[in-house]
């Protein structure tokens, strides 16, 4: 406990998000503040605090603005794609990313979205697909013809 905390002088969860992010520091420490470490699988995502280390990941992700440095981030592989707890995190990050795209140009959302491996292609097709995006044309926007391509390779449909 610091001296702030032993006299109840404690940053809201948000501003300390911040300004981890805002200094850089490492996965590491962060889980260490959120009392986090150690914790694996289930004991890991049902812990309370888990939410604002996503938090933490998005956000700072979202300040890039590098869509593949958070696929290779999380180290996310195609064949457990969908069932490794990290994929919520890169799957909150999408959805992110979309409710932004909601404020820009649609010939600018390739370049919040364009990018990365066939097998994250393929993964950001599905996440937009699930959160409404149904039209070829307007995914399209968004992957580029690589992700739809990539995508109608893995399902044949679109």
């Amino acid at each position: 406990m610091n001296d702030d905390e032993s006299r109840g002088l404690t940053m809201p969860i948000g501003l300390r998000i911040k300004s981890w992010i805002k200094k850089g520091k490492p996965d590491e420490y962060v889980m260490n503040k959120l009392k986090l470490t150690g914790l694996i699988g289930r004991a890991l995502t049902e812990d309370p605090n888990f939410k604002y280390f996503q938090t933490f990941k998005v956000d700072g992700w979202l300040k890039k603005e590098a869509t593949t440095t958070a696929w290779d981030d999380l180290d996310i592989a195609l064949g457990e794609v969908t069932k490794v707890d990290t994929f919520r995190i890169y799957e909150q990050y999408i959805t992110e990313l979309n409710k932004k795209a909601e404020n820009i140009h649609w010939d600018q959302r390739s370049n919040l979205f364009g990018g990365g491996s066939e097998t994250e292609l393929v993964a950001k097709v599905l996440i937009l697909k699930k959160l409404g995006r149904t039209n070829a044309f307007d995914i399209g926007n968004m992957v580029g013809s690589t992700g739809l391509l990539a995508y109608s390779r893995q399902f044949e449909e679109i």
